[in-house]
């Protein structure tokens, strides 16, 4: 895999001068394949190897290595000028029809997403989403005809004004090793040893999913023999096996995803839940989905009843209970007692 080969190949190499070779850096061999990839695709006919070595600062025999790579997952191509002449080196033009256009209005929702992706800030994957949204950015800005009121379209900054705001993200700048090396393993179907404080297990790697600003890795614990989740906060050790799985084929990551109240493996016993609110809060549940599979019942005094089947019902709970006496729970009966305990055993305020 294309990012894969970068990120393995990131951070190796000996130190050079700062105006020519390999920079220094952690991520540098993949972002100066990144530019060259970027210069190669916004010049068609070709550039010289003097040029793309100017422009990166690295040698002519360091852009032959970096063409090299390239050529791995682009075509590249060397084409005469001139007898005696320079070569051009190009992206083959029937490589270059892999290229999305992108309309201006497209670009900005794409460009309204990019908070998104903050977890990951730190990471390879977050310097190849960064060049993506910097591509996206010169989409959206592209000089246009002006609008009825005779002011231009890219002066009105809308990608500063049309924003997804997520989450408040975590801080993972000290674990970008690790990110990398979760999706490295799960985009190659390769087994991970993870350990935690109190144990360690082998895991085959399904999925990497992104919840409230953090981010979880979901697979099968082979120790264990089940499915289950692990926020990534928890490990304290990370190593990519040699080994590689199979992924079941009956895998969606969908059957984990349970709202308001998080990323949970599938279990044998799931618990189906019924609560009733009072008018007070009924239009929070009106206009708020807590679970992908809700479902809710009026009454016409203003009450409102909310159903949904979850695995787990200990984040239930927590949920339940920030509703105060404005909620009662119908069913099941474990969850009262639950509840019960939860209040009991809470801090008095």
């Amino acid at each position: 895999m294309y990012i894969a080969s970068r990120m393995q190949r990131a951070g190796k190499g000996s130190k050079r001068s700062k105006t020519q070779g390999r920079p220094e850096g952690r991520f540098t061999q993949h972002r100066t394949l990144e530019k060259l990839e970027h210069l190669l695709e916004t010049h068609p006919t070709g550039l010289p190897l003097a040029a793309l070595a100017q422009e990166l600062r690295v040698t002519t025999r360091s852009i032959r290595r970096y063409l090299s790579e390239l050529d791995r997952e682009r075509q590249i191509e060397s084409l005469p000028t001139m007898p005696g002449g320079a070569n051009l080196w190009r992206i083959k033009p029937s490589e270059r029809a892999r290229a999305i256009s992108v309309r201006r209005t497209q670009a900005y929702e794409l460009l309204a997403a990019r908070a998104t992706f903050e977890p990951l800030r730190g990471t390879a994957l977050f310097e190849e989403l960064d060049l993506v949204f910097v591509q996206l950015l010169d989409a959206a800005l592209r000089p246009t005809r002006p609008n009825q009121r005779g002011e231009l379209l890219t002066e009105s900054q809308l990608e500063k004004r049309f924003r997804y705001v997520p989450h408040p993200p975590r801080d993972y700048k000290k674990r970008a090793d690790v990110i990398d090396d979760l999706f490295r393993a799960t985009a190659e179907f390769r087994s991970l040893s993870l350990a935690w404080e109190e144990r360690q297990a082998t895991i085959h790697p399904y999925s990497l999913a992104m919840w409230r600003g953090g981010i979880y890795l979901v697979g099968y614990d082979v120790s264990a023999g089940k499915q289950d989740v692990w926020s990534i906060d928890e490990l304290t050790s990370v190593e990519v096996l040699p080994q590689t799985f199979t992924m079941p084929a009956d895998f969606d990551l969908s059957t984990y995803d349970h709202g308001e109240f998080g990323l949970l493996p599938p279990r044998e016993k799931r618990h189906r839940v019924l609560v009733e609110f009072d008018q007070t809060v009924a239009p929070i549940l009106r206009r708020e989905r807590v679970h992908p599979q809700q479902r809710l019942a009026f009454s016409k005094d203003g009450r409102v009843r909310v159903s949904f089947v979850v695995p787990d019902l200990s984040p239930v709970v927590r949920w339940i209970a920030s509703f105060g006496d404005h909620a009662e729970i119908v069913e099941p009966q474990i969850l009262k007692t639950e509840l019960a305990t939860w209040i009991r055993k809470s801090p008095r305020r």
